[in-house]
């Protein structure tokens, strides 16, 4: 009788493991379907108040939203909520990483590919699609695309006969959308006419916490993946394919606040999280291709963004005119400040790590940094293919196929900027700046480089080609390599060009015009208290005096200061070594420029409200960004702190340990217990055995009389019941195994 209590003791036990709960409470996503093409008389519920939103819980009430929408109902000052997941189409539409073409397939049709104009694509697949009169935005099928271009492509209509259901733009939206962190997935819209098209179109409206994955919108005026024209997107994000004569991963125009985009946009000119306006906290993951092409967006202002997504800009040829592409990791062009780029980005002209060109009075390039591989054919820069930089720094290797290659800009102006990555090209080539023409006046102000210079001619540490510069407060300390001529430790060549209180460290390779500070002096240049190292420059046939212009600092003549073994006591120039240089350390004992000394960023975390990237919740916390002394922000994030649960002392139940949420009641840290090996006990004349959770020390105490069993039986009950009946039923199999066993005899079943 004792064993048939405990074991119904053991199924009491069971039934109350076998009570579902969930972590997040109790209410649960409405079941999501297909859209049936169709829309609902009405929304699920609410007053559209702040407090009681109208709640979207269907594709059919989502559709009806849009109807309404567009039938002039402007939702001013109401709210309505995404309260599921909602699928418009089936998941038919995906990228094929090797061509870099959009696919839509099914079974028994055809397989159709969206061009969107990336002609002479490195992997060579995509071969068929290169020709110039295949447009982007038109659907061919591979094997009608023969190799005569005037063949004409095929659209859609011809060669896809899946199930895609088209949705309307919601245009006039005047309220508040809050996705709820939802997922809109299966957009397809093909936009034929000249208005901009996307999710949303136009409106006063905001759209907040909203995701639109597999999604397809193309736009022949324009298109944007969740709202073209809107005031405020907010913590939203986009992994579709937008493609259209102007393009934005998620938006047009407006302000986007911590939106990410991972999808493919692709337009004449794009943008990866919008095609103009204002991206703070934003990031692209996602691939952007254009003939002008931003990682953030084409054209505005972006401050505290990341570009980690490849961006790419083509070229093509038509009447015997050349449309060259141009690119940044950020932006085409803007205004520019506290953003990085840690990804790939390749053009043909105007190429850089954070802007293709910035060169106009309304826009600016500070206290940016780039980690990505920058290449290009001219104008190629670590940060601005042709512009300004401020307060900038280039980390990474840059490439150009034939002039103008730059560590920060190809051709511009550079203050407080420095580069430490490898910068090579065939002509006018310089760690900081590529060169100038006679036709600007530029200025490099206290630069250094620290990244190989190499070039077929015209090479210098600082800048290749300086005419009509200003070069001041500059130094140079990696090697500068010509194949042919011209090479300098702080410039390669000049006319009329002023250099001031610059020196080289570097060593310097050539065949001719080799200099330790400027490797060939033309007309009208000024050089002043500008020194190098005795010995740096190598150079089989030297048509010049080495370094003219300016001493080897062994022979640096009287009453200045001469080094001993390299090691400079002080300058008595007019250095400034009060708000300017200092004097470096035993490793490097030369005069470097101060706040830029360090040679890259030391960031640290800072919990304050300038810095923040997330807001706190009862579920995560809150984000911040690292910031260096400079001022420049790593957008590179990690979160600071504890999660904003307040939470209590460790409670148990029977089987689990948890922390309670003081704010939300929510169980926290929730783990089942690990149960070791207990020990023998007797208990008013029976033994126990008591076995302890390894985690939170909680106590179980198990009759031995009544189970005679071992932890790993145990430990098989305890974990088997949590799975519900299957469980109890092999829990009940186990122990009825055992009692035959042991009693060797046929028992009959408890009822």
């Amino acid at each position: 009788m004792r064993k048939i209590i405990s074991f119904l003791c053991v199924l009491s036990l069971l039934s109350t493991l076998l009570t579902p709960f969930s972590l997040f409470g109790d209410e649960t996503d409405p079941a999501s379907a297909i859209w049936s093409g169709e829309a609902a008389g009405g929304f699920a519920g609410g007053d559209g108040s702040t407090n009681d939103p109208f709640r979207i819980e269907s594709a059919e009430q989502f559709a009806y939203f849009a109807k309404e929408v567009n039938g002039g109902r402007s939702f001013a000052g109401k709210t309505v909520l995404l309260a599921c997941d909602i699928y418009l189409n089936d998941d038919l539409i995906r990228l094929d990483g090797d061509t870099g073409l959009v696919i839509v397939s099914e079974e028994n049709i055809h397989t159709a590919y969206l061009t969107f104009g990336i002609h002479g694509d490195d992997s060579g697949m995509n071969e068929l699609f290169d020709y110039t009169d295949v447009q982007p935005g038109l659907w061919l099928i591979r094997d009608t695309v023969l190799p005569d271009p005037t063949d004409p492509p095929q659209t859609l209509a011809d060669c896809y006969t899946g199930t895609f259901r088209e949705f309307s733009t919601i245009n006039g939206f005047d309220g508040i959308f809050d996705g709820g962190g939802h997922c809109v997935s299966g957009l397809y819209i093909d936009g034929r006419e000249d208005d901009p098209v996307g999710l949303f179109g136009k409106g006063n409206g905001s759209i907040h916490n909203l995701r639109l994955e597999n999604s397809l919108i193309y736009g022949a005026g324009g298109a944007c993946g969740i709202a073209c024209d809107m005031q405020l997107l907010e913590n939203c994000h986009s992994a579709a394919f937008v493609y259209g004569s102007k393009a934005g991963g998620l938006g047009l125009d407006g302000k986007a606040d911590f939106c990410e985009f991972n999808g493919i946009v692709s337009g004449q000119e794009a943008g990866g999280v919008l095609y103009e306006g204002e991206a703070e906290n934003c990031r692209n993951n996602g691939t952007v291709y254009g003939l002008f092409a931003g990682g953030i967006l084409y054209n505005g202002t972006a401050y505290l963004c990341e570009n980690s997504g490849t961006v790419k800009a083509f070229s093509y040829s038509s009447d015997n005119k050349l449309r060259a592409g141009a690119a940044g990791g950020i932006a085409y062009t803007g205004n520019i400040s506290h953003c990085k780029n840690s990804a790939a980005v390749n053009a043909y002209s105007q190429v850089g790590g954070i802007a293709a060109t910035a060169i106009s009075r309304d826009t600016s390039i500070r206290y940016c940094q780039n980690r990505g591989n920058v290449s290009g054919y001219y104008y190629v820069g670590g940060i601005v293919g042709y512009g300004t930089a401020e307060n900038c720094s280039n980390h990474a290797p840059v490439y150009g196929n034939y002039h103008h290659i730059g560590g920060i800009a190809g051709m511009g102006n550079a203050t407080l900027c420095f580069n430490t990555g490898t910068v090579e090209g065939t002509l006018i080539v310089g760690g900081i700046i590529g060169g100038n023409d006679s036709d600007n006046k530029f200025a490099i102000l206290q630069c250094y480089n620290l990244g190989t210079v190499n070039a077929s001619n015209e090479a210098g540490g600082i800048v290749g080609s300086g005419d009509s510069m200003l070069v001041t407060d500059c130094y140079n300390g990696s090697e500068v390599n010509t194949i042919t001529s011209v090479a300098g430790g702080i410039a390669g060549d000049g006319k009329d060009l002023t250099l001031i209180r610059c020196h080289n460290m570097g060593n310097i390779r050539g065949r001719f015009h080799m200099g330790g500070v400027i490797g060939k002096q033309e007309a009208n240049c000024s050089i002043q208290q500008c020194y190098f190292m005795q010995d740096c420059v190598t150079s089989p046939a030297t048509t010049q005096p080495i370094g003219i212009g300016s001493y080897p600092i062994e022979d640096l003549p009287d009453p200045y200061t001469k080094a001993v073994n390299y090691k400079l006591i002080k300058y008595d120039f007019d250095f400034d070594f009060e708000n300017t240089w200092q004097m470096g350390s035993d490793n490097n004992p030369f005069p470097i420029l101060q706040d830029l000394h360090h040679g890259d960023h030391i960031f640290v975390w800072k919990v304050e409200p300038a810095y923040l990237r997330t807001k706190a919740d009862c579920h995560s916390a809150a984000t911040y960004y690292p910031v260096c002394a400079c001022g420049m922000i790593d957008t590179a994030y990690e979160t600071a702190g504890d999660v904003a649960h307040s939470l209590g002392d460790l409670q148990f139940d029977d089987d689990y340990h948890f922390r309670l949420c003081s704010l939300c009641k929510e169980a926290c840290q929730r783990a089942p217990h690990q149960f070791a090996k207990g020990i023998t006990v007797e208990k008013e004349n029976e033994h126990f055995v008591v076995y302890k959770c390894t985690d939170c020390g909680k106590e179980l105490s198990l009759p031995l009389a009544s189970y005679e069993t071992d932890l790993p039986t145990l430990t098989v009950i305890l974990y088997i019941a949590a799975g519900g009946l299957v469980g109890a039923i092999c829990v009940y199999t186990v122990l009825t195994l055992r009692t035959r066993a042991k009693k060797q005899k046929k028992t009959k079943d408890f009822v």
